[in-house]
């Protein structure tokens, strides 16, 4: 059986820019190595007006 880790990385964004992510779709993620996932985004609030945090969210095994 594989353990499935939840893999997470934030970053900051404009707002402006947020208007590009569509949050109700998966994105395909491909590495460099050939490797390839779905993601999606959560989006949550920053400390720093005008700006959010994005998080890129990947819950299954990367696969080549």
């Amino acid at each position: 059986m594989t353990t499935i880790h939840p893999w997470r990385r934030p970053f900051e964004i404009s707002n402006e820019e947020l208007k590009i992510l569509n949050h109700e779709m998966c994105y395909r993620l491909v590495l460099s190595d050939g490797r390839k996932a779905n993601i999606y985004t959560e989006i949550v609030p920053s400390n720093i007006a005008g700006k959010s945090v994005a998080e890129f969210h990947i819950s299954e095994v990367l696969k080549k």
